[in-house]
């Protein structure tokens, strides 16, 4: 599904770019988004909600809250070593193409 792009932002030839090279997904609470194992081959952005890092004995060691982001030293497609799921629903946008978005983000000025 195409992510929406706040109206303020819909002429920006920049934001464009961003929807184009993201797709959106929906997490429901108690959802694992990333399992332990799972090959590294995205970059999530938290667009709504919050999502739990615990490590592999399950022990929560962080929580990310929206606008936050996870998954951009990975992108040699090394095994997660930790659990990400969402705490409530949760909306993302995810991406592979990291260089990409990250230069998109700068020019937003989104972090």
């Amino acid at each position: 599904m195409p992510a929406a792009v706040p109206p303020s932002l819909a002429s920006s030839t920049t934001a464009q770019e961003f929807v184009s090279i993201v797709e959106e997904r929906r997490f429901e609470k108690g959802a694992q988004i990333l399992k332990k194992g799972n090959p590294g081959r995205n970059f999530y952005i938290i667009r709504s909600g919050n999502v739990s890092i615990a490590d592999e004995q399950l022990v929560e060691r962080k929580i990310l809250g929206p606008f936050e982001y996870f998954g951009e030293e990975v992108r040699c497609a090394e095994p997660f070593f930790c659990v990400l799921a969402a705490l409530g629903k949760t909306d993302l946008f995810r991406t592979h193409e990291v260089p990409r978005i990250k230069a998109v983000l700068e020019t937003l000025r989104v972090f």
